[in-house]
């Protein structure tokens, strides 16, 4: 395997070309096939596969792109190979989907996404660390457990999530304390 013969006789084999093998017994060097994990248009360009893509047939002429969201060292010769990038889920070599609102996932691979700590979101889907979970509307974090309630005092609100301060209310508005928006501030009323 990996060698040819064109000729009857006492003489050597011949070496196939890098990155081709070719059956026992093989007469011609059109024989030789580029090996999985290799591509080309004949056995004398056999090309390493690219990240992110893969060739599991012998004698291939173009390497396959991984699923979307998924990625391959560079040489692979297997779909299985295709691993979810951070941010996403789903099994190897398959459709990877985007980690939901509240979840992250940290690394490649077929492992599912991750809770945020409690009361902790993250302001987008696909979030690939576990610092892109804040605080939701209304907690703050305590650094030990995750997010705690916390009430704005009266006269101010917090509408965003994340370690920002409370917002005092425009002036001649008012609040009651844990107010969550702009539109909590009003006017008070007079009798």
């Amino acid at each position: 395997a990996g060698s040819y013969k064109t000729a009857a006789g006492n003489q050597e084999c011949s070496q196939c070309p890098d990155n081709s093998i070719s059956d026992p017994g093989s007469d011609k060097k059109e024989h030789c096939l580029c090996m999985r994990g290799f591509a080309g248009m004949s056995s004398e360009t056999c090309l390493e596969c690219d990240k992110g893509t893969y060739c599991m047939d012998l004698g291939s002429l173009l390497c396959l792109s991984c699923p979307d969201f998924s990625e391959s060292p560079a040489g692979s010769d297997e779909k299985w190979d295709c691993q979810c990038l951070e941010g996403y889920q789903g099994p190897d070599g398959a459709a990877c989907s985007a980690c939901g609102v509240g979840k992250y996932k940290d690394t490649k691979g077929s492992e599912d996404c991750t809770n945020c700590k409690v009361n902790a979101i993250t302001e987008a889907e696909a979030s690939s660390s576990p610092d892109k979970c804040v605080c939701d509307i209304g907690y703050t974090s305590d650094d030990a457990d995750g997010c705690i309630l916390f009430y704005c005092d009266a006269g101010t609100y917090k509408s965003a999530p994340g370690q920002n301060e409370c917002t005092v209310c425009p002036d001649g508005t008012n609040s009651t304390p844990g107010s969550t928006s702009l539109e909590d501030c009003i006017c008070p009323e007079y009798s």
